[in-house]
């Protein structure tokens, strides 16, 4: 199912509100890909907003097998 088979189907199911599509990008994204998801309503979360969100939380990541795995491979 393509991105817009899927807001297609939100559509018919969602009964109010706004549906918005977010791509949780973990990888390098070139500004004309960038521009390219803004172009279709996709709301793009990269790389760095990832690490600015999670780096104050450095310490507490240990603490949680799962989110210390996944930030030392993030890294």
């Amino acid at each position: 199912m393509d991105i817009y088979e899927l807001k297609k189907k939100l559509e018919i199911t969602e009964a109010s509100g706004k549906i918005v599509l977010v791509l949780f990008k973990t990888g390098y994204v070139t500004e004309e890909v960038q521009k390219q998801y803004i172009s279709r309503d996709i709301a793009l979360i990269g790389y760095e907003a990832i690490f600015d969100v999670f780096s104050p939380s450095i310490p507490y990541l240990t603490e949680d097998v799962i989110l210390h795995s996944w930030w030392l491979h993030f890294l």
